[in-house]
């Protein structure tokens, strides 16, 4: 048998984890849910019991994502916010950029992932946008079956010329 490196997490009566400590050092995570049994917030904390970070989920009537917000510091303020969007079939209806994403338009698809994707199969992209710059930080492509990501793209901030 072998040694955790966590104690045994608690369990609200739903059966969510409510908490996980560290043995080794006694810091300890604790997890709030919503009554959709949405994962709402993760809050970490030392083993002094002082709040190290918070990060918090909100969904929308879809149970999809849409914001996720980081206190790093614990103080309170969050330095972290991050806005998600979903394009459901973007291949069928020929999504080609943010605003296509954002307005739902795009033109029938003649391109070459038709020919892999084939139209109308179902497909989603899932764009991850920096609330405080409007920058786009993450995309992924999910497929047709739960947690199929086809795709995983990051982005990063250009520094000038040359990246």
């Amino acid at each position: 048998m072998t040694s955790r490196s966590c104690d045994g997490p608690g369990h609200d009566l739903e059966g969510h984890r409510t908490r996980r400590t560290v043995k080794a050092t006694g810091a300890y995570e604790t997890y709030a849910w919503d009554f959709r049994d949405r994962l709402t917030s993760v809050t970490s904390y030392t083993s002094a019991n002082v709040k190290t970070q918070k990060v918090e989920y909100e969904y929308d009537a879809l149970d999809r994502r849409y914001r996720r917000r980081v206190d790093t510091n614990g103080n309170g303020t969050f330095e972290v916010s991050e806005r998600y969007y979903y394009d459901t079939n973007p291949v069928a209806r020929g999504a080609h950029s943010r605003e296509d994403m954002l307005l739902g338009t795009g033109n029938a698809p003649s391109r070459p992932e038709d020919a892999v994707f084939g139209r109308g199969a179902f497909h989603e992209v899932v764009m991850v946008e920096d609330e405080s710059t409007g920058n786009r930080k993450h995309q992924f492509l999910n497929g047709p079956q739960a947690d199929m990501v086809l795709a995983d793209e990051w982005s990063r901030p250009m520094n000038g010329p040359g990246g």
